[in-house]
Formats: structure tokens, C-alpha cells, sequence
């Protein structure tokens, strides 16, 4: 195996000028050996590659996954990254991403491998950032004049500015941190910071409402970024949705999270895209230039790191990046990888909680819930993988599956259990899920191969789903409507609670959220907004459920107030399918209620 040479790709390959760089002749042809990573689980197709590119001297180096893939790319610096697309878990495009944000190689260039009768993968490939395809079954030649086209190429303006936004590319970029990092350790009282910025939940942007408003949307970004920039500092997009701010002549790391504080104050107002308003935030994680750092790649990549623990903890954030971050990025991906292999295993389980009606105590339906059975950590909640599960983009698998599931599992109840009819089913949709322009069809298609009727089902979205885009939300609940199905608030209280937003949209049901219904009897406020949210959904004709509903003496408090239904602990906690129907069939109302009124507090 050669070792890595210290000259980059940049500077051997792309030549500025007429004169040829080294490793490419004045005919043009190549006179050097190649470092080439290939990416794929096909064996067959890795060996075709090893005896078609073998022949020319090229040293490479095969993987089968995304982690080993990037191992081997950043221990040999390729010149050149072959992935296969059809790898699953979205493998090409990270692994495209990694280069393109100068984290792993920034001189290689990438080549996807896609199948010849799979036309519709290119523009995804080209998306993502690769610099060009291969088209299998394989052709030598093809092969070999697509590699000489990509490493002998100059570079041209289109390499040092993006052509949708504008800013400066990854190769400036990278040019202008060598340049900070000179500075830096030439001057011992003044430093920089790296700010990685990508865009919250960008992909319900693009997914659902079309890849132009996507585009839209980046090009606005910009400019409020470059309005943000000093003239000493670097705006750069790198690849999709990433963006990064190199802040110069600082102090220390208080003059970065001040910069940080104002891109955040910058992007509290909504954006304007053609008269649709929508709401976009940013997750930005921070690295600040110490003497240990060696190159502008360790830089970035630690900010990186930093971004994905600011996404952690809640978006609209940012983290400035330590050393254990690094540890919890690595978790991370382990679960991304553990959740792949749960979807193929259908390791994950439908949990049911009851709903019961006060005063009368009957069972009026059930909330479905995720529950992850792993392998070797147990039963898992929706908090240890939701939100990873909706940054890889399997969350709406995810939620098709638990509302077909439930939906299935509700018509069979109806029909065994006739005296609880009519008996709902509460199904969350995620905000991603919820943007998707598939979503209605998906939803109808349920409930056509399930049999249940649409005024059996109960849709839950949450607060922040409806206002970060209202135009969008409004015509997605009204479709849903249009299919007979409810729409219940989720968590309400605890984000915008607008009068205006429950006047504008139509909603069924409020569900007061269990922080305040915990501590209602404790604490003045919380029951204040309890009581303000029941008198609200009344003079408003909607129903309202109390979530987290725990002793007797919560209980009968809610009933004085007048709230419709309750859910919690002290009804039931969510259970697994063969105990919610055991519960269901051996509930009646007319003794449960006044024994959950008798519990002792506990």
C-alpha cells in the first residue's frame, strides 16, 4: 500500500493554467498512480473494478459499509471515492457529504455507481454533490474516460463559488482556514472559530414542499448569514444544507458563541418564499482554534461534531465542541446502524394506552406508541431513537408502520368488543412525516386496506408542526379532514399556544400536556394554564384530554374543571397488544372510575 503523499489533488490535478500539473502529461494522460476507495457489498462488481483498474497501476482499497468506508478513507487520502448508491441507510450520499464538507479527503473526487435501469437515482446522485456516475453493468472504457475527465479537469470559477447562493465553495474555504491557521500561530493573543450551521428539519422543507422552495429557502439563508458576516470573516456553503462562518480576530471562545447568539436572534423571523412563510432555524456547533489543531480538516470536523450535539438538544441551538463529543457522535451512528437493522428485523413493538372519559369512565380509544425491542439494551422508548430515527430519514417508515399497525389492530377490537363502540385510535405523525406531500394518500391507502373508517381515527400533531409552516399545514389538515379524520394538539401549552393558530386551523382536540398536569396541584401557574386551556377549548368547541394523568386527588381536579378524557398511569400505562385487549375487555365503567377515585396517593 503506498503511503499518502503530502501534495493534495487540488494542486497535482486541477491545474489553473495551461501548464501541466504533475501526474498528468502535456497529452493529458495520466502519469501517476491513483488512490481509489471503492464502496460496495457486491463482490462481484469489486472485482470486475480490481481487474479493470489493476492493469493501470492504480493502488485501491475496497469497504462494505459506510464506517469502514470512511476508515479507509481517511487513513489513505484517496484521490478518488467509488460508492455504490444502492447501498442502503442513505450510504452514498453521507459518505459524499463527508468529502464534500472537507472532513474526509477534501481533494478526492467521488464517483457514484448506479444501476443502468435506474435512471431516476442520478439526479439524487448529482444532488448529493458527487462529481460524476458510473452506469452498471460496467464499461471499461467508460470507466477510464470518466476518471481521466474527473482528475484531469481544471478548476474553474464553478469550483470556488456555489452556483445556487453564491458563497465561496469548500475549496476556498479550506484555503482560507490555512490562511487563519498562519495567522493564528503567528499572533498568540488572537484566534478564530469555525461555526457549522445546518438547517433544522430542512428535508420537510424540500420534501414536502418541493425542491424549488427548497432552493429558495438555501439562497435566503445565505444572504442573512452574509448580512451576519464582518469583512474579516468567511461565509461558505459546503453541501445541501450546510453552511459554515469562519469568525476571525477573536479573543476567545465568548466572541463565537456571541456570533453564534445572533445568527439565532437573525432567524426568530420567518422567511418569505414567494408569499409562503416559513419558519427556519438553525443548529450550529462551534470549534475554536487552539495550537494542537494541525489542519483546517480536524477544525471542521470537530465543529461538525459539535453541530450534532446543538441538534441533540433540541435545535434552534449551539454547542461548542469538547472531547466528549466525539464519543456521543460515535453512539449515535451505532444507533443509526442499530435502527437499520431493526427496521429489516421488525424489532419495534405497538404500545397501546387507554383514553377514558370522565365522568363516565368508558374507554373511548387508545394512543399507539412506539416501543423499540433491542436486541441487547432491552425495551426502548420513543426518546432514546425518535430523533435520530427523523435525522436519517426513517421516521416515516417508522410511522406508517405503527399506524397501519394500529388501525388494523382497532378494527378488530371494534368488531369483537361492540359495547365500546365507537372506540378512536390516536396516532402521532412526526414533522417530517407530516410535510410530506405523500402523506394523505398514505393515510387513505391505510385505512382502505385496514377497513377502518376515517371518524375512527385521530391524527396527534403538535404545536410547532402547525406554525413553522402555517400555509402548508393548513391545506394538509384540511386533506385529512376531507378523509373524516380528527386532528388532536398535541403537547399544547407548552410552545406557541396562539388563540389565533386554534381559531385559523381545525382542530378537534386539545391535549393538555402532563408537565402541567404533574404539577397543577403544586404549582399556582401550572394551574392556572390548566384552567385556561379547558375554559379556552370550550368556548372554542373542542375536546379536551389531560396527559399524564397520575393520582386520584389530579383526577379530581380535572373533573371539577371540566375536562373530557384523561390518559395516564393511573388509568394504565401503555401496554403491549395481548394486555391492552385483556384491559379493554375486562374494564367497566360504571366501578373503575370511582375505584381510580378511591386510589391512595402514591
Amino acid at each position: 500500500m503506498m503511503a499518502p503523499k503530502k501534495t493534495s489533488l487540488i494542486s497535482r490535478l486541477w491545474p489553473f493554467g495551461p501548464a501541466a500539473t504533475d501526474g498528468v502529461d502535456r497529452a493529458g494522460k495520466l502519469t501517476e498512480t491513483l488512490r481509489i476507495v471503492v464502496i460496495s457489498q457486491a463482490s462481484g462488481l469489486c472485482d470486475e473494478l480490481r481487474n479493470g483498474l489493476s492493469n493501470r497501476g492504480h493502488d485501491f482499497v475496497f469497504a462494505r459499509d459506510q464506517h469502514s468506508g470512511r476508515d479507509e478513507i481517511r487513513r489513505m487520502l484517496p484521490d478518488l471515492v467509488i460508492v455504490d448508491w444502492r447501498l442502503p441507510g442513505e450510504v452514498g450520499k453521507k459518505i459524499t457529504q463527508s468529502v464534500r464538507r472537507g472532513i474526509d479527503a477534501p481533494a478526492a473526487r467521488v464517483l457514484a455507481m448506479v444501476p443502468r435501469t435506474v435512471p431516476a437515482m442520478i439526479a439524487d446522485i448529482l444532488a448529493a454533490g458527487c462529481d460524476d456516475f458510473l452506469t452498471m453493468p460496467f464499461d471499461l472504457r467508460e470507466i477510464h474516460a470518466r476518471i481521466h475527465m474527473l482528475v484531469t479537469r481544471p478548476q474553474t470559477a464553478g469550483d470556488l463559488r456555489d452556483s445556487l447562493t453564491g458563497l465561496v465553495t469548500r475549496t476556498v474555504l479550506l484555503e482560507k482556514l490555512e490562511e487563519a491557521f498562519s495567522r493564528a500561530r503567528r499572533k498568540a493573543d488572537s484566534c478564530f472559530a469555525v461555526l457549522y450551521c445546518d438547517i433544522d428539519r430542512f428535508k420537510n422543507v424540500n420534501e414536502g414542499m418541493g425542491h424549488a422552495t427548497g432552493d429558495r429557502l438555501l439562497c435566503t439563508v445565505a444572504r442573512r448569514l452574509e448580512r451576519l458576516a464582518r469583512p474579516t470573516d468567511t461565509v461558505a456553503r459546503l453541501v445541501g444544507d450546510e453552511f459554515v462562518l469562519v469568525v476571525e480576530d477573536l479573543s476567545d471562545v465568548r466572541g463565537a458563541t456571541a456570533a453564534a447568539e445572533r445568527i439565532r436572534a437573525e432567524f426568530e423571523a420567518p422567511f418569505d418564499l414567494d408569499g409562503l412563510e416559513v419558519f427556519a432555524s438553525l443548529s450550529i456547533g462551534i470549534a475554536v482554534w487552539e495550537p494542537q489543531y494541525q489542519k483546517p480538516e480536524d477544525l471542521l470536523r470537530d465543529a461538525d461534531t459539535a453541530k450534532y450535539r446543538a441538534k441533540a438538544t433540541g435545535r434552534n441551538n449551539f454547542a461548542v465542541f469538547d472531547k466528549q463529543m466525539h464519543t456521543r457522535v460515535v453512539e449515535i451512528l451505532e444507533l443509526e446502524n442499530d435502527l437499520r437493522r431493526a427496521i429489516a428485523r421488525q424489532e419495534f413493538r405497538p404500545y397501546y394506552q387507554p383514553i377514558i372519559s370522565i365522568p363516565g369512565g368508558r374507554i373511548v380509544g387508545f394512543e399507539v406508541l412506539s416501543r423499540w425491542q433491542h436486541p441487547t439494551r432491552g425495551l426502548l422508548g420513543p426518546v432514546d431513537y425518535i430523533g435520530v430515527a427523523e435525522e436519517m430519514g426513517a421516521i416515516i417508515h417508522m410511522d406508517r408502520w405503527l399506524a397501519e399497525e394500529a388501525c388494523r389492530q382497532l378494527r378488530t377490537w371494534q368488531t369483537k368488543y361492540r359495547d365500546f363502540l365507537p372506540l378512536t385510535m390516536a396516532v402521532n405523525i412526526s414533522g417530517t412525516h407530516f410535510l410530506h406531500h405523500d402523506l394523505v394518500r398514505q393515510i387513505d391507502l391505510i385505512l382502505r386496506n385496514t377497513g377502518l373508517y376515517g371518524e375512527s381515527l385521530k391524527i396527534e400533531v403538535t404545536e410547532s408542526m402547525l406554525v413553522e409552516n402555517t400555509e402548508y399545514a393548513s391545506q394538509m389538515l384540511e386533506q385529512l379532514r376531507a378523509l373524516n379524520i380528527s386532528i388532536s394538539l398535541d403537547d399544547f401549552g407548552t410552545g406557541y399556544s396562539s388563540l389565533t393558530y386554534l381559531r385559523r386551523f381545525e382542530i378537534d382536540t386539545i391535549k393538555i400536556d402532563q408537565s402541567f398536569v404533574s404539577t397543577m396541584l403544586e404549582d399556582e401557574d401550572s394551574s392556572q394554564i390548566v384552567k385556561t386551556v379547558v375554559t379556552l377549548a370550550k368556548n372554542l368547541g373542542k375536546e379536551t384530554v389531560a396527559e399524564g394523568v397520575e393520582t386520584a386527588s389530579q383526577l379530581e381536579a380535572l373533573r371539577a374543571l371540566g375536562v373530557d378524557h384523561i390518559q395516564g398511569y393511573l388509568v394504565a400505562r401503555p401496554m403491549p397488544t395481548d394486555e391492552a385487549e385483556a384491559f379493554l375487555a375486562a374494564w367497566k365503567p360504571v366501578e373503575m372510575l370511582p375505584a381510580l377515585s378511591d386510589r391512595e396517593e402514591g
